[in-house]
């Protein structure tokens, strides 16, 4: 069924008021524009930018524990060294 007649069908209905296909005017409307609904498209896009968040901040912080693993053995070797 073409689009053109789908639209004839609903205005049709709309004037009478009945349903069509189970899907009264109202719902003809909800289909209609579900197309243009760009919403879900906008909350894919920020768990991308989440994500790349998550990957920047996860490599900083493996980056700075082995700084701060490397600075502590170092600290270890020289307070033994001193000890002995």
């Amino acid at each position: 069924m073409r689009i053109g007649a789908l639209v004839s069908c609903r205005k049709a209905y709309e004037r009478v008021g009945d349903l069509t296909l189970g899907y009264s005017a109202r719902g003809w409307d909800l289909l209609l524009s579900a197309g243009r609904d760009r919403s879900g498209a906008t909350a894919v896009e920020y768990g991308i930018i989440a994500a790349g968040i998550a990957v920047v901040i996860i490599a900083a912080v493996n980056t700075v524990g082995q700084e701060v693993s490397t600075l502590f053995n170092t600290i270890e070797s020289a307070v033994s060294s001193a000890s002995n």
